[in-house]
């Protein structure tokens, strides 16, 4: 969606404005190391949703749920907010 005029963005404003307040949407942006953009399934929208809300966490998920890559992703996330937001 793309509209102009006053107070209004473009399309690349829009989408920095989506990647600075939404770390699901910052982590479906990534890519992995074939190239392919990164799936963020429910349960891993629902950790990135906890991470905002608690100051610590701890999460219990078995092998291969991808806890590393989304604690990773929220780090990354977290830091490249910080400096868009400067």
């Amino acid at each position: 969606m793309t509209t102009s005029g006053p107070g209004t963005t473009g399309p690349r404003l829009t989408e920095a404005r989506l990647m600075c307040e939404s770390p699901t949407y910052f982590m479906s942006r990534l890519h992995d190391e074939g190239g392919r953009p990164l799936q963020v399934p429910a349960h891993v929208v629902e950790w990135l949703g906890l991470f905002q809300k608690h100051d610590r966490l701890v999460l219990l998920a078995p092998r291969g749920h991808g806890k590393s890559v989304t604690v990773v992703c929220y780090l990354l996330w977290l830091c490249w907010r910080h400096n868009s937001l400067k």
